[in-house]
């Protein structure tokens, strides 16, 4: 498929080079053929090649009918692509090669003379309507493909066209006489008699006037030169001008991504450090609540011991009571340890500031258990008193303990420990 593709578009290239080449050798009868008998006198020598008048007209008449190709043939040029027809490659083929072969045919004198020499009556080498030829092309396509496809709108304008240009150009060409010759008193016919007599009329020859344009050729070619080099170095330098602001843009546009990447990623790590923050503050409120829920709980143990070993020195009790009232406060301060408790609470405890713990021990591994139990119940900001109900300690075997914990952690004086261990 991709290589008959190749094929198609060289087919097209080539085919519309033929059909250039004999459209500009027909058509430049309707643009120059009327000037042929005012051709100017003289003969151009470029050094490599000559051109005289003729040749001169035909050069400009070329370059007008290119001029005009890129002007304002681009309407005329979808009109006949798509509003006539609807064409693919293969049939478009079809058509300019059809075209290049009639106006080639009417064109060249060597088929003429061809056809002479073996009987047949030649070809006028006349100008021909290319959009006859164009349409009688489209309407072919047309026919093979079925009608219902052609747009007789379209082809109705072409055809009112066709009636009307010459009808316009006549009465143009009318007015435009009649005012040269009524305006600036010009002569723009001659009467001729008809006497019946031949008559030979010898014009006399004009002096051919031979002007020498090698140098300034060799200069012209010089500054076209210049030019189309400018012109190259300004289209390249466009280019790279072009490439390098899309690079820009794409870097930017990368840039961008990236940072709106990154500020996703650090609104989502902001967002998982809230959360989890929020979690940590539930779970050091359920240790709170735990600490408290002991402490008030060995508090009440306590008092109640105390009162249990006054009874019997307030009142007189036989020594079975007094036994029964001593062996109650001896299980009484023996719960106030709360032992399984601690121990659920410790885990948890640690298994919540897990990371914390691994990188105290690495940063300090000197460190007591009862210095790490410390150092948690700090991180959770508890209090002196909840430390020392819950290390079953003094507050101020607590404060000793605070100390001696700066000194192995090697605290400056006028920071806060808190902080610090809230920092590591």
């Amino acid at each position: 498929m991709i290589k008959l593709d190749s094929y198609i578009r060289i087919g097209l290239i080539l085919a519309g080079a033929f059909g250039a080449y004999s459209l500009g050798a027909n058509n430049i009868g309707n643009v120059m053929g009327v000037f042929i008998p005012s051709a100017p006198d003289v003969i151009l020598n470029f050094g490599l090649f000559t051109l005289d008048g003729t040749q001169l007209l035909f050069l400009l008449g070329g370059l007008a009918i290119a001029l005009g190709i890129f002007t304002y043939s681009h309407r005329v040029m979808n009109t006949i692509g798509n509003g006539i027809l609807s064409l693919n490659s293969e049939s478009a083929i079809v058509i300019v090669l059809s075209q290049a072969l009639v106006l080639f045919l009417y064109s060249s004198s060597s088929f003429a003379d061809f056809l002479h020499s073996i009987g047949l009556p030649a070809l006028p080498l006349v100008p021909v309507s290319s959009t006859q030829v164009v349409i009688g092309a489209l309407l072919g396509i047309g026919l093979v493909k079925g009608a219902r496809e052609l747009n007789f709108k379209m082809l109705g304008g072409v055809a009112l066209g066709w009636i009307l240009t010459p009808v316009i150009s006549g009465i143009i060409t009318y007015f435009a006489l009649f005012f040269v010759q009524n305006v600036f008193k010009l002569q723009v016919a001659e009467v001729v008699k008809e006497t019946g007599v031949t008559q030979q009329i010898a014009f006399p020859l004009k002096p051919v006037t031979n002007i020498d344009l090698v140098q300034p050729g060799i200069i012209a070619l010089f500054v076209v030169a210049l030019i189309i080099l400018a012109i190259i170095l300004i289209n390249q330098f466009k280019l790279r001008k072009k490439a390098e602001d899309a690079l820009h843009a794409q870097h930017e546009e990368i840039y961008q991504f990236r940072r709106a990447l990154n500020e996703l990623e650090i609104s989502t790590v902001q967002k998982e450090n809230e959360l989890l923050n929020t979690k940590l503050e539930i779970k050091r409120k359920e240790f709170i609540t735990v600490a408290q829920n002991i402490s008030q709980q060995k508090e009440f143990l306590e008092n109640l011991a105390d009162r249990i070993e006054k009874i019997p020195a307030e009142s007189e009790l036989p020594e079975a009571a007094s036994q029964s009232l001593h062996d109650l406060q001896a299980a009484i301060r023996q719960k106030m340890s709360f032992t399984d408790e601690l121990s659920q609470f410790y885990a948890k405890v640690e298994k919540l500031h897990n990371d914390f713990r691994m990188k105290l021990e690495t940063a300090f591994p000197d460190l007591t258990p009862q210095e790490k139990k410390l150092a948690m119940l700090l991180r959770l900001n508890f209090s002196t008193k909840e430390i020392s109900s819950l290390m079953n300690i003094s507050p101020k075997s607590v404060e000793i303990s605070r100390y001696r914990l700066r000194k192995k952690l090697k605290i400056i004086k006028g920071e806060s420990l808190t902080n610090f261990i809230n920092n590591l």
